[in-house]
């Protein structure tokens, strides 16, 4: 396994009254190929992972990942890495274009914006107000 023993999963999210906090486990599947699965998460919440190389305070976390609302399964390519650190944050805006989740067109792609939907034509002679 490329990253063996030294990857750590963090959890860095506010507990939200919960007795049971939300816990990253990080699963091999192949070659550099690696699921990264949040278990007890909070409902309705958007996450994204950040990753980082070591924990010296000059290495900051960097996005790695924006999820959808209620995903917690992300799949992660590491390609030339073999050790690394992650979190999981709760997000509004898990893609950091600007654009919350909610209005995104893809909140995990930072190059797709705002979601707009024209209609030049309704269907059957309707009318849309």
């Amino acid at each position: 396994m490329a990253l063996g023993g030294a990857v750590t999963a963090l959890a860095g999210m506010a507990m939200l009254g919960r007795t049971d906090p939300p816990v990253l486990r990080l699963m091999h599947l192949s070659n550099n190929v690696f699921q990264i699965a949040i278990t007890n998460p909070a409902v309705g919440v958007r996450y994204q992972i950040q990753r980082r190389e070591s924990l010296t305070p000059t290495n900051q976390w960097v996005w790695l990942v924006g999820g959808t609302n209620t995903q917690t399964s992300f799949l992660i390519n590491e390609g030339i890495f073999l050790s690394g650190f992650y979190q999981a944050l709760t997000c509004a805006d898990c893609d950091s274009d600007l654009v919350d989740g909610d209005r995104d067109g893809n909140d995990a792609d930072p190059n797709i914006l705002e979601l707009a939907v024209t209609i030049d034509d309704p269907a059957n002679g309707s009318s849309v107000p």
